[in-house]
Order: structure tokens, then C-alpha cells, then sequence
């Protein structure tokens, strides 16, 4: 992406890095690391594929958020919350805290099974 991104002048937005943020408003998590390209943003628009999840089920616009976390920092929920419903909640407060301004899912191809490496 860097190749043709430079070669057209685009700035990757980053997502390695993060910054704190307390979210007063939070239901169950008050606070989360979002990544910087995210808080660079003048919004967001989501685009998640349809596909199942070994600890969600089912994976969508909701869960497509934990992508604003940064890098290895996405593992930690996991560890952290590894009762479905809590997890769920801190999804609901993810979103809450980054309010994309569209979502738009990919439901013509789904992807089945265990993961993308699956």
C-alpha cells in the first residue's frame, strides 16, 4: 500500500500507534487505546466482510470497530474479556466512542470458518 499510496500522494492513515482515551459515557469500559489514524480522522466509514466468529458468532459493523485498537493491543480484550457478553458490551462502548458515520457491509461473498487464515 505504501508503494502506491506515495506514488499518488496519499498519507496512510496510523494504525500502530494509539492514544489513551477516557470515555466518561462508557457503559463497561471506560477507557481504550485508539489507534491514531483513527483519532486523526474526520470520521469513519466502516466496511466490514460478513463472517463467523468463533467468540461472536457472527462479526459486522459492531465488531468491525475493534480494528481502531492498535496492533497487538486487540489480544488484551481477548484475555481480559472472555465472557461473550462482556465482550459484547465493550464493543457497544467502542463504538459509541468512535460513532462511525456510515457502515456499509460486504454480505456477497461471507467468509466461513476459523478465521481468515482458516
Amino acid at each position: 500500500m505504501t508503494e502506491v499510496a506515495d506514488k499518488l500522494g496519499i498519507h496512510l492513515a496510523d494504525f500502530q500507534n494509539g492514544k489513551e482515551i477516557y470515555f466518561e459515557e462508557g457503559k463497561q469500559n471506560k477507557k481504550f487505546i485508539i489507534a491514531k489514524g483513527v483519532l486523526d480522522a474526520d470520521g469513519i466509514i466502516s466496511l466490514p466482510k460478513l463472517k463467523t466468529h468463533g467468540y461472536a458468532k457472527m462479526t459486522g459493523c459492531i465488531k468491525n470497530q475493534f480494528g481502531c485498537i492498535p496492533g497487538k493491543l486487540k489480544g488484551e480484550f481477548h484475555v481480559k474479556l472472555p465472557d461473550v457478553n462482556d465482550f459484547a458490551r465493550m464493543l457497544v462502548d467502542l463504538n459509541k466512542l468512535v460513532k462511525p458515520k456510515l457502515y456499509i457491509m460486504d454480505g456477497i461473498i461471507a467468509m466461513d470458518g476459523n478465521g481468515p487464515r482458516g
